[in-house]
């Protein structure tokens, strides 16, 4: 298969310069940037529900990104739906043809979780998963790295099986039974990552949402629930699940949308954290301020910082995404020099609809495009330090 051949001399390319962020060692820094270019004869829906679509949609993206200029080594992920782990609660799950499924909450009332039962055995979601590796092992091989399906971590799955309301009031109003919901979702991460990595034989570590390295080891999970709960609630509920996680897969790697700088202090003290993922903008997360805590908590933490546009309109202060690019992202970033430990995302990794997998893929781009874009964040990062030793 020429794209596999393809793939082989690409990682060779690029995976010293990985391996090299992934053990503060680097010397530039990497940007990454994917495709996500939707086939014209598939629906949402059926690249996320039919594996054989889901493959050669995968696939096709992977070989125009390797035509191209990145630093993002491709991976595999068998994404069928976010409530894959609350699937083995109960939970049912709605799809849609245009956007990603919804997940049903299965109880909504808190005192509820006492009578949930788990059966991993029995999740539909979990089984397509599970079918969804054996299918592209049997078919490209080990090649390609796979991961794990998207980790939503305990927290974040407690808040699909327990109805909105009833999860964010349980953390004030019933602790005891909060803590015994993330007890039974963590023991489900654990127990569904284990069965992945067992039939996994060339695991894309840390996996969804970060960035991949052959001598990379640990899990990505995320904790999307970081904006929006109290750090007194995450040190008690979350740390401790996370912790358990990073205990037995040699570390963790955590996600989260929005805006958690209220939350940076208590996840730094995490035992076995090993990198963060954030969305960068004024309405999200300030890159220098991240860099500024890592440094402080004396920690080897690795930060890939994607170049967010939720809820941001760039041109009020700058003239187009470009300049603010530059002049707000790259320059809080290089705030003190090179950083150790640290990738970027490309300019525009937030059009106005991402069609699947990372927050640092472009849909509807011409190809060209990423490698001109390529190559201008690379000039400009050399601008920049060339200003500052000046």
């Amino acid at each position: 298969m020429e794209l596999l051949k393809k793939y082989e001399d690409f990682k060779l390319k690029k995976e010293g310069l990985l391996n090299d962020t992934f053990e503060f060692k680097n010397k530039e820094i990497p940007v990454l940037q994917s495709v996500d270019d939707l086939k014209e004869e598939y629906t949402f829906e059926e690249i996320r529900r039919n594996k054989e679509k889901m493959l050669d949609q995968q696939l096709f993206n992977i070989e125009k990104l390797l035509k191209e200029k990145t630093d993002y080594l491709p991976i595999l992920e068998p994404w069928h739906a976010i409530g894959v782990h609350a699937s083995a609660f109960g939970c049912e799950t709605t799809w849609h043809k245009d956007i990603d499924a919804t997940t049903i909450p299965v109880i909504n009332n808190i005192m509820d979780v006492y009578d949930l039962k788990i059966d991993l055995a029995n999740s539909e979601l979990m089984q397509m998963t599970l079918d969804t590796i054996n299918y592209f092992q049997n078919k490209i091989g080990t090649s390609i790295p796979i991961t794990p399906c998207d980790p939503n971590g305990p927290t974040l799955c407690a808040s699909f099986i327990l109805e909105t309301n009833e999860f964010f009031m349980g953390f004030m109003t019933n602790k005891k039974a909060m803590h015994h919901l993330i007890d039974l979702t963590t023991k489900v991460f654990i127990e569904f990552t284990e069965r992945q990595l067992d039939i996994l034989k060339n695991h894309a570590s840390p996996g969804h949402a970060f960035a991949y390295s052959p001598g990379a080891k640990g899990v990505s999970v995320s904790v999307d629930s970081l904006a929006q709960l109290s750090p007194e609630t995450v040190e008690e509920f979350t740390v401790p699940a996370l912790e358990k996680i990073a205990a037995r897969f040699d570390g963790v790697y955590i996600h989260s949308c929005g805006n958690w700088t209220h939350n940076l202090d208590v996840v730094l003290k995490m035992k076995g954290l090993k990198g963060i993922n954030c969305h960068a903008s004024p309405a999200e997360m300030d890159p220098e301020i991240v860099l500024k805590k890592i440094k402080k908590s004396g920690k080897k933490i690795l930060m890939l910082c994607d170049f967010g546009q939720i809820g941001v309109n760039w041109t009020d202060s700058y003239k187009d995404d470009k300049d603010a690019y530059v002049n707000w992202y790259l320059k809080k970033i290089l705030y003190n020099g090179m950083p150790e430990g640290v990738f970027i995302s490309t300019f525009d990794n937030y059009p106005e609809s991402i069609m699947y997998n990372h927050g640092f893929g472009r849909d509807k781009v011409d190809n060209k495009n990423i490698s001109e874009d390529y190559d201008w964040i690379k000039s400009k990062i050399k601008d920049i330090l060339k200003e500052k030793e000046e």
